[in-house]
């Protein structure tokens, strides 16, 4: 099984609207999650060539021969990881501002999640404060929606855009025959983009390729020794994901576990169930930065309408799989 790194190097702002509201436009997220790029993935190969490139990419999930994690940012070459929702045993020593500013903390960097962790034990010297969360900045344009022999309507669309030197990556672990197409297929979305608006130019990217194994140093080192451990205290979600229905009692049956849920919905995009947006079946999944006692694999689900109108041409897959690191406190 392969590790690579894909470091996104964004050419233009991002949009990546919340599935929380209807007005889902008018902000954005800095991060995309693990089924969006494995949507803009499936749909890429499916304009491509070869048109057998997107079952290939269904049926090596399916077979865990693919597993890919959520954005996260980077900045110059330092990575980060979503905080871990482990809880924190209080102590006196911590100051209520300390705490305050590690409640309010999103990313950790790999290079200082040790003494994070050491931090939740009440132990070490770690400083929420000083670590740095800030990777560009969240901007709000108003657009015109031109209507033959109507009035224009304005309307207004948030994006991201990342200071000079930041951006996000994705882990991806993989066999090594799925190395090339995966590369391949980095390279056309960045030209075409990823997220919402890439009509408008929204989303672009040029994808560097990081591989990396146990022999890495430094951070990646750091990472491949927690996306393979066998045995920890905790596993934590790299990808927002949904166990499968009999794993699910016995992943949220364990004591101690901290999670928070993120709905994830959308719209069939697919000439093949007509020119209408049809939604896709809603779901809610477990949040990158989840901490459960076991691992989970989750699965490609499928999330077709359901409508009796409609004869179903293909299925609709959302990715729910589980990439998962295990640390120990």
């Amino acid at each position: 099984m392969r590790s690579l790194l894909f470091k996104l190097h964004f050419t233009a702002p991002l949009h990546i609207g919340s599935s929380e509201n209807a007005r889902s436009q008018e902000g954005s997220s800095m991060t995309f999650c693990a089924d969006t790029l494995f949507s803009a993935l499936c749909c890429t190969a499916a304009g491509g060539a070869d048109q057998t490139d997107a079952e290939r990419l269904c049926n090596a999930v399916r077979e865990g021969r693919l597993w890919l994690s959520d954005s996260f940012p980077f900045c110059g070459e330092r990575l980060y990881l979503p905080k871990p929702f482990i809880r924190r045993v209080a102590t006196e020593a911590q100051a209520v501002s300390e705490r305050k500013a590690a409640k309010k903390l999103r990313y950790i960097p790999i290079d200082q999640l040790r003494e994070y962790l050491d931090y939740l034990a009440g132990k070490g010297s770690f400083s929420p404060a000083a670590v740095h969360q800030s990777f560009g900045i969240a901007v709000q344009s108003t657009r015109a929606a031109v209507f033959e022999n109507e009035d224009t309507v304005p309307y207004s669309v948030g994006s991201f855009s990342f200071a000079e030197g930041c951006g996000l990556y994705v882990i991806v672990r993989c066999e090594d025959k799925l190395v090339p197409l995966l590369e391949m297929l980095m390279q056309q979305l960045g030209i075409g983009g990823i997220g919402g608006k890439i009509s408008s130019g929204y989303g672009s990217f040029v994808a560097e390729t990081l591989p990396f194994d146990g022999n890495a140093g430094g951070q990646l080192g750091l990472l491949y020794s927690m996306l393979t451990a066998e045995e920890a205290d905790y596993f934590i979600t790299l990808s927002a994901s949904l166990p499968q229905e009999e794993e699910l009692a016995g992943v949220v049956g364990d004591a101690e576990i901290a999670y928070s849920l993120i709905r994830r919905a959308g719209f069939v995009q697919s000439f093949a169930y007509g020119g209408e947006p049809l939604k896709k079946k809603t779901q809610h999944f477990f949040c990158a930065g989840s901490a459960f006692r076991r691992r989970y694999a989750g699965a490609l689900y499928d999330v077709a309408p359901r409508d009796e109108q409609w004869t179903r041409p293909h299925p609709v897959l959302r990715y729910g799989k589980a990439m998962m690191m295990g640390v120990k406190l």
